[in-house]
């Protein structure tokens, strides 16, 4: 079984052997600045796993072809436009499901955040479930956010995503071509 002790503090060995399969009980942080590959990162993560079904809380509407090309690598992505942390830890204790947050920082901010987001870490770990949280680094850093990146800090596995020409990077090891996730 997945021990969150493993990943608190430390860079994981072998994003590529992570990237293709998740482990039971993983949470993973997708970050860098706007518009460089996040969510594309986390369709393509997706995609290696698709075997696995997700309740991806979308903060702002995806177009048709960003959906489309989703369900192309993973048919089992049910869709949901929350913005609140409590409504989203609700729906992940009733339906026991993996989970995608794109973006924390479109999350409506409410002062209990940061325990309404450690307790979500702790639901995702108690029901061996996997979590993919997306988060702009310019935003990020934001006052009001301190507490909340502390926590996804402690518990999430880091991936910074930096676009490179036809490419991103994932932590800059792991290359992947935009066209691999478009076709």
């Amino acid at each position: 079984m997945f021990n969150i002790q493993d990943l608190m503090g430390k860079e994981r060995k072998g994003i590529r052997t992570f990237i293709k399969r998740l482990n039971v009980g993983e949470i993973v942080n997708i970050y860098g600045e706007p518009y460089v590959g996040k969510t594309s990162s986390a369709f393509y993560i997706l995609g290696q796993n698709s075997e696995l079904s997700f309740l991806y809380f979308a903060t702002e509407p995806f177009d048709k072809p960003y959906k489309e090309a989703l369900l192309k690598k993973n048919k089992k992505i049910y869709f949901s436009e929350l913005k609140d942390l409590k409504a989203i830890l609700n729906s992940i204790k009733m339906m026991k499901v993996n989970v995608v947050i794109d973006s924390l920082n479109g999350i409506i901010y409410e002062e209990d955040n940061d325990k309404v987001l450690a307790e979500i870490f702790e639901t995702i770990v108690k029901f061996d479930l996997n979590m993919i949280v997306i988060s702009q680094i310019k935003n990020y850093d934001r006052e009001e956010w301190y507490d909340s990146k502390k926590i996804l800090d402690f518990y999430a596995y880091k991936i910074k995503v930096e676009k490179n020409g036809d490419y991103f990077d994932l932590n800059k090891d792991y290359p992947i071509a935009f066209k691999e996730i478009w076709e």
